[in-house]
């Protein structure tokens, strides 16, 4: 019987599918095992379905056994399906604008990546890239044997939030109100963290606080995106809370008499620079120490308040009781 199994297979995974066997001998029949893949077990040319995925390298030996009547021979021929790269690549990645990203460990076969001009390396398994605007990229992965896989992602570049502000710098005693306002002109915002030194940490669209404190005030706000990306815009000396003057004083004696009408009042205040006497509506002083003769036709309790007054306008206010008898 002049017949052969034909030539060996060798293919990737997911190939056309391929004849085996040859020309058949006049008057022969034929029995092929095993009948697995194949398209007739009792035919001199059989094809073999050739499987689109295999997980390592497949090999199926073929037996023929083609017989005349008088004759009969037995041949073999090899089917190795050769797997296709795996490739790990999301359909799409989102970053902000500025940033690179790192397609880590996307496959352990050779790659080749376009735009090529994107790409740190274009034949990295794990390629860094830094696009600046939304685009489509593509990666080939091959097989020392030649097998190849190709797959597509869409990188989405999310714009940066814009955060605008009217320039000012708010100043005054205590306590000192600090409204900031995004103007129109601010975009992409989502939400804005805003750090006010010294005081804390405000999430809102806007900021509106009260300040106590005597000092400058730096505020440090933090856009951020719907897509989480972020912006920083800082504020220097946003706002300026200046110091106060603590009013205070000491009276001597505390209580009067008709025979010691007058009293002296030593002034302990701290941090001003301009004062003012009241004599429970009898007299004014501007005056730092001060004496006072208070009427002594009747027995009668005085009400005395001091008002100090700093470089700044700031002021306190302290008020006592001159008792008579």
């Amino acid at each position: 019987v002049n017949y052969s199994a034909g030539t060996d297979v060798h293919v990737c995974a997911g190939s056309e599918n391929q004849a085996i066997g040859s020309v058949p001998a006049p008057g022969a029949a034929y029995n092929w095992s095993p009948v697995s893949g194949l398209s007739n077990t009792q035919s001199a040319q059989p094809t073999v379905n050739i499987p689109s995925n295999v997980n390592q390298v497949s090999t199926v030996i073929y037996t023929v056994i083609a017989d005349d009547g008088i004759c009969s021979i037995t041949d073999f021929v090899s089917v190795i399906v050769e797997p296709n790269p795996i490739i790990n690549l999301e359909e799409s990645y989102d970053i902000c604008f500025g940033e690179s990203l790192t397609l880590y460990n996307v496959s352990e076969d050779n790659c080749s990546w376009t735009p090529i001009n994107l790409f740190v390396n274009a034949n990295a398994a794990s390629p860094k890239l830094q696009p600046g605007s939304s685009v489509y990229i593509g990666v080939e992965a091959s097989s020392d044997f030649g097998c190849t896989l190709s797959a597509y992602s869409q990188i989405n570049v999310n714009p940066l939030p814009v955060l605008i502000t009217q320039p000012f710098t708010v100043r005054g005693c205590k306590p000192v109100y600090l409204e900031i306002l995004p103007t129109n002109e601010s975009q992409h915002i989502d939400n804005i963290v805003w750090n006010v030194a010294g005081v804390g940490t405000f999430v809102g669209d806007s900021l509106a606080i009260n300040l106590t404190t005597p000092g400058v005030y730096d505020v440090e706000a933090t856009a951020i995106s719907e897509n989480n990306c972020v912006s920083t815009l800082f504020l220097e000396e946003a706002a300026e809370v200046y110091p106060s003057p603590v009013a205070h004083f000491t009276l001597s004696p505390t209580e009067l008499s008709t025979l010691e009408p007058e009293a002296e009042f030593t002034n302990h205040s701290v941090g001003s620079s301009y004062y003012h006497w009241w004599f429970n509506g009898l007299d004014e002083s501007t005056e730092e120490n001060v004496s006072y003769v208070f009427p002594n036709e009747r027995s009668d309790n005085f009400h005395v308040c001091l008002d100090v007054t700093n470089l700044y306008g700031c002021s306190d206010t302290t008020c006592k009781y001159v008792y008579g008898r």
